[in-house]
């Protein structure tokens, strides 16, 4: 008797080990779907801006840096639309600022940068201090003395990028007053000045000999800003 159950057993083993194996395979979907829907649920919540709601999923257990269309995260929803704090709590929580998309090879800040929203490009800065000169120049070229006083605020913009931001303010009247009264509040203001020596335009106090190429280029207006992204996710 005890030598046909064991027979039986063996029989029966194969057919119980992938009834295990089964059973492990769905237990393992059912927590990914789960995860999957907080990740979702995130995403909504980050693109309506609700700081509790996204909290409180990434406490249940939301992945901050998911991907999403394009090789995207909630970090770039965020920053595009211009939810300071949402961007702040996601950051404090990990969020990957140097992922770029598949699409455009855009950061998060790109889109912050792209839509003027000053506030959250200020609180990637506070991570990504290394895209302090990016900011500047973006600042100077589009004329947006707000973006030019965040990325001074931040500090640690080279001599060169100041230098590059003062030339391309020189250009426009209607901002470049409020842009030059940010740079030359700054220290580093000292160093672009000496960098500046080299060209024939007299601006302010400041008497100036050649002129060189990457200066006429953006007084001329031969140089180009990029164009402006549609959003494809």
């Amino acid at each position: 008797m005890n030598s046909k159950s064991g027979e039986g057993f063996i029989k029966l083993r194969p057919i119980i080990l992938f009834i295990l194996a089964l059973l492990s395979i769905s237990t393992s979907a059912l927590a990914q779907n789960a995860k999957q829907e907080l990740n979702d649920q995130m995403w909504e919540a980050v693109r309506k801006g609700d700081v509790t709601l996204v909290t409180a999923l990434l406490d249940k257990g939301a992945d901050v840096n998911a991907k999403f269309r394009y090789g995207t995260t909630a970090l770039f929803k965020a920053a595009e639309r211009g939810h300071t704090e949402v961007v702040r709590v996601l950051i404090a929580r990990g969020a990957d600022v140097s992922v770029k998309d598949t699409f455009y090879g855009a950061t998060a800040l790109t889109w912050a940068l792209q839509n003027k929203h000053v506030g959250a490009v200020g609180a990637l800065l506070e991570k990504d201090a290394a895209s302090v000169n990016d900011v500047l120049t973006t600042g100077a070229r589009e004329g947006s003395a707000p973006l030019v006083g965040v990325a001074l605020a931040r500090g640690g913009a080279k001599p060169e990028a100041l230098t590059a931001a003062l030339a391309m303010t020189m250009n426009d009247k209607d901002t470049r007053s409020r842009s030059l009264r940010c740079l030359r509040r700054r220290e580093h203001f000292r160093h672009s000045r000496l960098i500046l020596r080299p060209c024939n335009r007299t601006w302010g106090a400041t008497s100036l000999s050649r002129e060189p190429r990457w200066l006429s280029a953006s007084r001329t207006g031969s140089y180009s800003a990029p164009r402006r992204a549609s959003n494809p996710w």
